[in-house]
């Protein structure tokens, strides 16, 4: 057994956000935004997205926090597979949504930078752990 691995802890003790994520998609390239240096992992290039409100449905969390991070009005489009990722001081929900631009040209509102990129560049940028799953279906669909 290679004693490299930690064993598995369950963690139920870890608080949760349920966060709706809009992986906006326009001729072949994907919307991303840079997180805020103050906020948890600040810095790093995410999919623009954020916690779900009480009794709001994830597609229109996705919508409502694309807007309000870049401006951008989204449809959500189609349900990816959610994900769920435990960090060191809490573990995050994931629910991505394909969505498609409606109007609007991206700028930063809530975030450091916003821009589109090719797939080949989404697979170079830093980004929190929880998204690797999410990159893989994107690259399953492009």
């Amino acid at each position: 057994m290679d004693s490299s691995i930690p064993p598995y802890k369950p963690r139920p003790e870890l608080p949760t956000d349920y966060v709706a994520l809009g992986i906006v998609l326009n001729e072949g390239r994907i919307l991303v935004c840079r997180r805020r240096k103050d906020a948890f992992l600040g810095g790093l290039w995410e999919f623009p997205g954020g916690k779900r409100e009480p009794l709001e449905s994830y597609a229109r969390c996705a919508e409502r926090e694309v807007h309000e991070e870049t401006g951008v009005t989204v449809r959500a489009m189609r349900e990816m597979p959610p994900v769920r990722h435990d960090y060191e001081t809490r573990r995050v929900v994931l629910q991505p949504y394909v969505c498609e631009a409606v109007s609007g040209e991206p700028r930063p509102i809530e975030c450091d930078e916003v821009r589109w990129v090719t797939a080949a560049e989404l697979e170079e940028l830093e980004m929190p752990e929880a998204n690797g799953p999410v990159i893989a279906a994107i690259m399953a669909l492009l």
